[in-house]
């Protein structure tokens, strides 16, 4: 019967120096991609909007803060940085976040292969639409960066 005790002590005692092992902060959010409701938008700088829908988990809770540029939202039509957007502020209570958010993300100008010779924002027959994905990914205070999710297919109207 003692024996069972110490054994039963020393499991508890390994478990509870497992958990003690973890240091809060090195450990990446995490984000899942929902849906884009409404796919398309005009061309120009900000003139037109889409709303991307996210899940996100921090098991950490450091997620979040003023004036904290930590949503980074890629290009993948060139691999560029379209926009990089702040999370918001979320109660700091040291415990895990998890939610959903919305983005919205402001229209650009669309990109035309160089034979197109058509600068941006111009309009060109030939080319009336631009697809493309964009790829998310954030960061929390400690700059631990999440999995990065790429959108359905967005249509930018390139007239």
């Amino acid at each position: 019967m003692r024996n069972a005790l110490q054994i039963s002590l020393l499991l508890g005692l390994l478990l509870t120096s497992c958990g003690n092992d973890l240091v809060i902060g090195d450990n990446p959010p995490t984000l899942t991609y929902l849906a884009t409701p409404q796919n398309s938008m005009f061309q120009g700088l900000g003139t037109d909007s889409v709303v991307i829908e996210l899940a996100f988990t921090d098991v950490d809770g450091d997620l979040g803060g003023v004036n904290d540029q930590n949503i980074f939202v890629i290009d993948n039509r060139d691999n560029s940085q379209y926009i990089v957007l702040s999370f918001p502020e979320l109660p700091s209570n040291g415990k895990a976040k998890e939610g959903t958010i919305k983005l919205t993300i402001p229209s650009s100008c669309c990109i035309y292969p160089p034979e197109a010779k058509t600068p941006p924002c111009d309009a060109n027959p030939k080319f009336p639409d631009n697809r493309f994905t964009l790829s998310i990914y954030i960061e929390d205070l400690a700059r631990n960066k999440s999995n990065t999710v790429t959108t359905d297919t967005i249509f930018m109207r390139c007239f």
